[in-house]
């Protein structure tokens, strides 16, 4: 029998606190590193209201324009930089997260300060407001450029139709105008606080960090949307049209499980195996043995309620029918004659050996486990886990869930490029 892999051999010991309407603390504890603090909540885009998408990551952004106690942007980054440290923020579907990395534990109290000030004392001036639209829609202008986000973008759109999972994060040009100081003050009293998570890591234990946020960090249970995906989208293929382009970017997805499904380890192991890195499945055929495109990635995306696959390639116009089949003509080997043991040999120590070298920082740890850890509120799934769980996963599980999602008539279609949807749906039928 093999040893289990703990959280010791990495030289870390886990710390938490998940108490019932209060802060969930989850901390990893590393002597001689820097500390790296995540703090996030269930505040995403697919809370934003109908007409006032991008309302969250507006959000995200004026509250790091000035606070009382830091009235500008530069005073609330010199404040941070006086200590040697960075903060960052990030809007996502589910999450907002606002991150900072410190070099000693003396330093935790002014992070618990400045997140208080960010989230319960941002100052709102009406000028204020109007000037970061401007940026935020010159933000949205520029993601409208790339090609890549125009694809994630369709590939939602194409499999979720009206869910708010579909929407651009960002927003759109007229949502981002119409938001007012209400809608800004109405989100962060009663959408921010939506299950408040600190994630950490670092040489401090936790009951530093509890101390500094506590009391100063707005946290409320988060009651479940009424927007939970019950279904999916009948028709399953589209396209955005950019004339005069020569590639096409297209993307084959297939609608699988949320976050917190057993399949999810399954899905881990196939999308390696089909499409990340130079020895997986798609690159070989596609690349290096029919020269057809440069890049194919393999990806899944989850939720708390849903999640899909992906695969994405890039390629000429004249070259994408011929993609399209290969791609296809692949999975449907891998459904019939599943995934060899000699392979899986493979995937799994790339797996477990790329996974273990990525754990080299405090803000991996963190950046590894806080999705999980916000999503799933009685989660005790940690990295230690999925190395073991890849270890002893086998063929016949991960061959069943090929079967259960990578099928024909479970799959959409979507390009971006100098392509007609019409011609999308006749390579999809």
């Amino acid at each position: 029998m093999k040893k289990l892999i703990t959280l010791q051999d990495f030289q870390v010991t886990l710390q938490n606190r998940n108490e019932k309407g209060m802060i969930k603390f989850v901390h990893f504890k590393r002597s001689n590193s820097p500390i790296s603090i995540k703090v996030c909540s269930r505040s995403g885009s697919r809370f934003d209201p109908e007409g006032k998408e991008g309302l969250a990551h507006f959000v995200e952004h004026i509250v790091l324009s000035g606070t009382e106690k830091f009235p500008s942007k530069r005073e609330l980054s010199l404040a941070i930089y006086n200590i040697g440290g960075s903060y960052s923020a990030t809007t996502a579907t589910e999450y907002t997260c606002f991150n900072f990395l410190i070099a000693k534990k003396e330093h935790i109290p002014l992070v618990g300060e400045i997140t208080h000030q960010i989230l319960e004392k941002p100052t709102l001036s009406e000028e204020k407001i109007e000037r970061e639209k401007k940026v935020v829609q010159d933000e949205i202008s520029e993601r409208m450029d790339n090609k890549k986000r125009l694809l994630a973008n369709g590939i939602r759109s194409l499999i979720y139709g009206d869910n708010p999972l579909a929407r651009n994060v960002s927003g759109y040009k007229k949502s981002v105008e119409s938001i007012s100081k209400r809608d800004i003050d109405k989100h962060l009293k009663e959408v921010t606080p939506n299950n408040t998570t600190i994630i950490s890591c670092g040489d401090c234990d936790i009951e530093e960090l509890i101390r500094s946020f506590d009391s100063s960090v707005p946290c409320k249970e988060y009651i479940s949307n009424s927007y939970k995906v019950s279904s999916y989208q009948t028709v399953r293929y589209g396209s955005t049209e950019v004339p005069g382009q020569k590639l096409v970017h297209c993307s084959l997805a297939f609608p699988t499980c949320n976050l917190g499904s057993k399949d999810v380890l399954a899905l881990k192991l196939l999308t390696t195996y089909l499409g990340e890195g130079r020895a997986s499945l798609l690159k070989n055929t596609l690349r290096y043995q029919n020269n057809l495109l440069y890049s194919v990635l393999a990806k899944s995306n989850y939720f708390s309620d849903s999640g899909y696959l992906s695969i994405e390639a890039t390629t000429k116009k004249e070259n994408l029918n011929q993609v399209i089949n290969i791609i296809t003509e692949t999975l449907n080997d891998l459904l019939q004659n599943g995934v060899k043991d000699e392979d899986l040999f493979v995937i799994k120590n790339k797996i477990i050996n790329s996974s273990i070298i990525s754990t080299q920082t405090a803000q991996s740890w963190v950046g590894g486990h806080f999705y999980r850890q916000l999503l799933i509120k009685s989660d005790n799934y940690y990295f230690n886990d999925f190395l073991n769980d890849v270890s002893n996963i086998d063929t016949k599980t991960i061959n069943k869930v090929a079967q259960k999602y990578l099928t024909k008539d479970n799959m959409y279609l979507y390009a971006v490029g100098n392509i007609k949807t019409k011609e999308i749906k006749d390579l999809l039928t």
